[in-house]
């Protein structure tokens, strides 16, 4: 479709994808993984919100790590490059942040994933849609990231700030808001 190029939808009624007039494979395929995502999630969560993590997070980190691996991109070089000053916010309380860490989002899952491996980063993802599940989408809750990966989200924080090389800001690991559950 002319002028829709990064405007590609799905919904839980109609299996239907609309893309931009490019054609670009790699793109398109990333698309279409993205919206994948979605259809999994609306499968799993019935008529439940996704919450950020298992939602537009999730789906987002999907179709720029297929991208930039099709291109043959250094991930986390093209990740730091895109947050030259760091994230806009702690690791945990970046769903508060919705669409403004979107880089940040993709950058702390890249993280996640190749540092405690790719078993354990799909359990966080199962953990993100079972807490969606439950509670209705929402934020997450501290004791995920204690839970998958053994740390709290201050620790794990202070290593995805060591993993791009961004400075750890003064009083990091002192977060405003800690959700527990």
């Amino acid at each position: 479709m002319p002028s829709e190029r990064g405007h590609s939808r799905c919904s839980q009624r109609v299996t239907a994808m609309r893309t931009g007039e490019q054609g670009e494979v790699p793109f398109l395929l990333t698309s279409l993984l993205h919206e994948e995502t979605h259809l999994f999630n609306f499968a799993f969560l019935g008529r439940k919100p996704q919450n950020w993590w298992c939602g537009e997070f999730s789906c987002i980190y999907f179709q720029e790590r297929a991208r930039l691996d099709a291109e043959h991109r250094d991930l986390r070089k093209e990740l730091r490059s895109r947050l030259p000053k760091g994230p806009i916010g702690p690791l945990a309380e970046l769903d508060r942040r919705g669409m403004e860490a979107f880089d940040e989002a993709v950058a702390a899952m890249f993280f996640l994933e190749e540092t405690y491996s790719r078993a354990r980063f799909n359990d966080f993802r199962r953990q993100c849609l079972a807490l969606a599940k439950a509670g209705n989408g929402g934020t997450l809750p501290e004791s995920v990231f204690k839970q998958v990966f053994g740390k709290d989200s201050a620790t794990l924080d202070k290593e995805w700030r060591a993993f791009y090389g961004w400075p750890v800001p003064a009083g990091a690991g002192l977060s405003s808001h800690h959700a527990e559950g």
